[in-house]
């Protein structure tokens, strides 16, 4: 049997996970979302604002090859578009739902109403194989809502919560 000590730092991802474009000689705005990080959520509504700002009110939110991530920032990029009532439902091992309501959550903590929930404001989510987890959440969430038509291919099929559980003193390792 052989023991053997590591350390393990943890690290914050910055890279951007948000990027926008203007088409339709600046009709159509675009935004794409790689990542759901919290900040990157902030982001994604700075970039949405900015496209309304313009005057757009065509969207398209590509979420191709997006793995996902918080399942926080997920509520909030679909509460951007979505004014009220349930985002998504979790389901627990006994099968009991939790609605999550609509309702985006900054990073300072505050909490607000989505800022293009005006019906006038059309959006097309983009999605493919590679589109999972918090992506299939908010692409579901639009789709659902009657909010977004979903274009491209069928996604990875997780659109799954994993949340993590602090094992304090006992975890593995101890």
């Amino acid at each position: 049997r052989v023991t053997v000590d590591l350390m393990i730092n943890e690290a914050v991802n910055d890279r951007p996970h948000v990027s926008a474009d203007d088409y339709a000689d600046g009709a159509v705005g675009y935004i794409r979302l790689t990542g759901f990080s919290d900040t990157g959520a902030d982001t994604f509504i700075e970039a949405v604002q900015a496209a309304l700002d313009k005057g757009q009110t065509k969207l398209i939110l590509d979420l191709r090859g997006n793995p996902g991530g918080f399942v926080t920032a997920a509520r909030s990029v679909a509460s951007t578009f979505i004014k009220d009532g349930p985002v998504f439902w979790e389901e627990d091992a006994q099968g009991n739902l939790t609605p999550t309501e609509a309702g985006i959550t900054h990073s300072d903590g505050s909490v607000t109403k989505g800022i293009a929930t005006d019906p006038k404001i059309q959006l097309a989510v983009l999605i493919d194989r590679g589109s999972a987890s918090a992506s299939e959440i908010v692409a579901g969430a639009l789709q659902d809502s009657g909010r977004a038509t979903l274009i491209g291919a069928t996604s990875s099929g997780k659109g799954q919560v994993q949340q993590g559980s602090d094992l304090g003193d006992t975890g593995a390792g101890q």
